[in-house]
């Protein structure tokens, strides 16, 4: 019994939820800034799908459906997070912590990016 409680593993508040989201919303606008900022000095975009998007629709488009993918992974993040406090068992500590890295994850990655986005303009100026 000592072990199973000492295994498992308490929930991240709701309010650190939310932080979390609100930081991955802003690294998506700190990458589309970027990103646009590079385009306008005659960057060229690496990522083929959002190159596609980028013509279909420019900026706007990307923006929006990187917004619509925030609020996708936070009601994701929030289903999650309501089974694993009404279900404890091991498979929802499990998924929820995944949700949980997976999100954590992405914004580091997409600061990277949005870093990477800077340097690239930093070299363009030149």
């Amino acid at each position: 019994m000592v072990g199973a409680a000492r295994g498992r593993r308490q929930l991240p508040s709701f309010r650190l939820l939310a932080v979390w989201i609100a930081l991955l919303a802003l690294a998506q606008i700190c990458d589309v800034i970027t990103t646009g900022a590079d385009m306008a000095r005659g960057g060229v975009e690496g990522n083929a799908l959002v190159g596609t998007l980028l013509g279909m629709g420019g900026l706007g488009l990307v923006f929006v459906l990187k917004l619509a993918l925030v609020g996708a992974m936070a009601i994701v993040s929030l289903l999650v997070q309501f089974y694993a406090m009404r279900n404890p068992g091991r498979a929802s500590q499990q998924a929820y912590h995944f949700v949980w890295r997976a999100l954590q994850v992405s914004v580091v990655g997409l600061l990277v990016v949005a870093v990477h986005n800077t340097a690239l303009l930093a070299v363009i100026n030149d």
